[in-house]
C-alpha cells in the first residue's frame, strides 16, 4: 500500500476495477518503464475500460525525487512533495475555480525522505495542442478570426493568473483547445469584433463568440497557487508561451491582440510598456535554451 493515497471520489469504481490504488502493481507491473526520456520519471497513455466505454488516461510515475525539487515544492507551500502531488493539488484547485485542465483520478506516494509516487490524469477529450489547432485551420481563418482567437486565449490565461495560479511551463504544447464551447465569451467578442456572418461561414468559423474553443492547461507539475500573482511571475509564464510559438505561425498582430486582451482582463495596475519589457527580457533569457529552441523549431516545421 501507499503511504499517501488521494482518490477523486468520481473515480472510485474505476480505480478499484483497474487496481490503480495498488502501489507496487502500478509502479512495476501495469506498464513497462520507458527506456527513453527522463531518468527519474516517465509518462504513459493508457486506454482503460470504464462504465461508459474505454477511457484514455495518462499515468505519470516518479522513481526518484531530487533534494532541490522537494525543497522548491516546500517553498511553494506543498511540503516535501513529489511533482505529482503538487500537480494533484494544483489541478484540484483549478477545477474548483472553473479553469480548464486535466482532471486527476488518483495520486499515490510512498516514502518519507525520498518519496516516489504516481498520478493518473484523465485525457482532455476532443482537444488538440494550440499549434495543431492553428495549423489545421490556418487556411480557413481570416485576420479577424485569428484576432478573436488570440483575444480568447489572452482572456483565458488572464483568468488563470487572476485566480491565483502560475504556470512556468506554459509552453504552446501545454495549451489544448477543444471542440467543447467556452462558457462565456461576451468579453472576448467585445475585445475583438466578429467578422461578418457570411465570412465566418465561408471560413468554417462558429457563428457566435459562444462557440470559441475551450482552453485547457496541461502539465502543472511546477504550477503554483498564490494569493495574488505578481507581474514578474506573469511575465515568466507569458514569455514561455511566446518563446515556443514560431514566428511563421503567429503574427506580431496576433501576439499584440493576445497581450491587450490579457491586460483587459487582468488587474488594472499592470502597465503595458513595463509588462511588455519584462516579457521580452525573459523571452531573450530562455529562447536559446535547447528545450525551448527544439520546441519552437518543431512547431515551425509543423506550420
Amino acid at each position: 500500500m501507499a503511504h499517501l493515497l488521494l482518490v477523486n471520489p468520481r473515480f472510485e469504481r474505476f480505480v478499484a476495477r483497474h487496481r490503480l490504488d495498488d502501489f507496487h502493481y502500478v509502479m512495476r507491473q501495469l506498464v513497462g518503464r520507458r527506456k527513453r526520456g527522463h531518468v527519474d520519471r516517465d509518462v504513459h497513455g493508457l486506454l482503460l475500460e470504464d462504465d461508459a466505454g474505454p477511457r484514455r488516461v495518462f499515468l505519470k510515475r516518479e522513481y526518484k525525487t531530487s533534494v532541490r525539487g522537494r525543497f522548491m515544492n516546500w517553498v511553494a507551500g506543498f511540503g516535501r512533495a513529489t511533482r505529482s502531488r503538487r500537480e494533484w493539488h494544483v489541478l484540484r484547485a483549478m477545477l474548483d475555480a472553473g479553469l480548464g485542465c486535466a482532471e486527476p483520478i488518483i495520486y499515490a506516494e510512498r516514502g518519507t525522505l525520498r518519496p516516489v509516487g504516481y498520478i493518473f490524469l484523465c485525457e482532455v477529450e476532443h482537444s488538440v495542442p494550440l499549434v495543431e489547432f492553428l495549423t489545421q485551420r490556418e487556411s480557413r481563418l481570416g485576420v479577424r478570426q485569428r484576432r478573436q482567437l488570440a483575444a480568447h486565449l489572452g482572456r483565458e490565461v488572464a483568468r488563470l493568473h487572476e485566480a491565483g495560479f502560475t504556470h512556468p511551463d506554459l509552453y504552446s504544447k501545454h495549451i489544448f483547445l477543444s471542440r467543447c464551447h467556452a462558457v462565456d465569451s461576451d468579453a472576448v467578442a467585445a475585445t475583438v469584433p466578429l467578422a461578418p456572418a457570411t465570412d465566418r461561414a465561408a471560413a468554417g468559423v462558429p457563428d457566435s463568440a459562444d462557440e470559441l474553443p475551450r482552453v485547457s492547461f496541461l502539465d502543472l507539475q511546477r504550477g503554483g497557487i498564490r494569493w495574488s500573482v505578481p507581474a514578474s511571475l506573469r511575465a515568466v509564464d507569458l514569455a514561455a508561451l511566446d518563446a515556443t510559438i514560431a514566428r511563421e505561425l503567429i503574427s506580431s498582430g496576433d501576439r499584440l491582440t493576445f497581450l491587450l486582451s490579457y491586460l483587459s482582463h487582468a488587474r488594472p495596475t499592470i502597465d503595458l510598456r513595463t509588462f511588455l519589457a519584462a516579457i521580452r527580457a525573459r523571452r531573450r533569457r530562455v529562447a536559446d535554451r535547447p528545450k525551448i529552441r527544439d520546441m519552437r523549431e518543431q512547431l515551425s516545421v509543423q506550420a
